[in-house]
């Protein structure tokens, strides 16, 4: 199993095959990939809770959050910065349980 080291490498890398997926499987010829398709797809939201929860948990000591550019009042480490990284969790418990 590869390791990734560089989360920035390995989110872009998870974004562009989410693409190429979506792409693919815009037709299926053979219906029985269907299958293995949805297995994968499984497995990718069951890490991806556990990413969201991961990145959840690293970010307040680590990062410092700015609203969106041109938000009235936006700065470093305000409440509604604050208030979207304490929604990550929710989805992540959602994903995890399948």
């Amino acid at each position: 199993m590869p390791t990734f080291p560089d989360p920035v490498a390995a989110a872009d890398a998870a974004s562009e095959s989410m693409r190429a997926l979506a792409h693919a499987t815009r037709r299926i010829d053979d219906p029985s990939q269907t299958y293995d398709v949805l297995g994968n797809l499984i497995a990718t939201v069951r890490s991806l809770g556990q990413v969201l929860d991961q990145v959840a948990s690293a970010a307040p000591s680590k990062m410092i959050w700015m609203q969106p550019p041109g938000t009235p009042g936006a700065s470093p480490g305000t409440p509604w910065s604050r208030r979207r990284l304490l929604t990550i969790p929710e989805p992540a418990k959602t994903l995890r349980s399948g």
